[in-house]
């Protein structure tokens, strides 16, 4: 019921007829996918780039953008950049709310359709990429590709929350930590990062895990083929871990929360 008011709530702009509403879906769909230019001119100028040809890049890249497109679905709103609600003092708005702080979050970020582009942009790339490849996929494969999907979903919010949550202990100085972590995953979530040395690939893995949104699922996914094969349990076990540690860090965040509150409040950028 909630996401269903939610819903209708964001359709509200088009039923208005207003321009504000087509221009916002071009802009985000704009930043979204100029943050995988790179890739895509790459899939479209070389046949082949390292061990990935076009069509393998397509898939990665198709996978990436249905991947954020699903994040920025679920999490609109500034629920993404839950760093600005923490810093502005809008996370009372949330917390005086008869039901768990999740299903609030959930709710409000629910945006079906000024985030959708993006979504639908991934998923038409991603189902021609699948249906290009010379390969003939089964269930499991088909079930591996939708879990693999929900870990890079996962990451992207995981890590974002994980960022935001410094907005707890410093409230003006975070304020806007999300926009740069953020930018910091849109990068190279989309790039094959075979030729990067040790010591770089240690950080996109680890500091800044953008190989576990697109680069590590959609490589061993295209390696399984018609088979099975372990490593594609890599990014989903990589995005429970990350799960856990950004629930346990915002967890201790929101419990100095409720004990302190916020030294500031703004309204700007909260919907009434």
């Amino acid at each position: 019921m909630l996401l269903a008011t939610n819903g209708r709530l964001g359709l509200e702009p088009f039923l208005r007829g207003g321009w504000q509403a087509f221009g916002w879906v071009l802009g985000e769909t704009l930043i979204n996918v100029s943050a995988v230019l790179g890739t895509l001119l790459l899939a479209g100028r070389f046949d082949n780039v390292g061990p990935w040809d076009s069509t393998e890049l397509y898939f990665m890249l198709g996978f990436v953008l249905l991947a954020r497109g699903i994040a920025n679905v679920f999490s609109g709103r500034q629920v993404l950049m839950i760093s600005r609600k923490i810093g502005r003092g809008q996370m009372d708005h949330l917390l005086v709310q008869p039901i768990p702080l999740w299903k609030a979050l959930a709710a409000e970020g629910f945006s079906p359709f000024d985030l959708l582009a993006t979504l639908v942009l991934g998923a038409g790339t991603l189902v021609w990429s699948i249906a290009s490849l010379p390969h003939s996929f089964g269930p499991l494969w088909y079930a591996m590709l939708l879990l693999n999907l929900a870990s890079a979903v996962c990451v992207i919010v995981s890590y974002q929350f994980l960022w935001g949550a410094l907005a707890f202990w410093s409230p003006r100085g975070a304020e806007e930590v999300n926009t740069a972590s953020a930018s910091a995953l849109g990068g190279l979530s989309a790039f094959p990062l075979d030729a990067a040395p040790k010591a770089v690939l240690g950080i996109l893995v680890t500091v800044v895990p953008v190989g576990f949104i697109g680069w590590i699922p959609a490589r061993e996914l295209l390696a399984a083929g018609t088979g099975f094969r372990p490593e594609v349990l890599l990014a989903p076990a990589a995005a429970l871990l990350l799960a856990l540690l950004s629930i346990t860090v915002f967890k201790k965040g929101l419990r100095r929360y409720e004990k302190f509150g916020s030294g500031r409040y703004s309204d700007f950028g909260h919907r009434r």
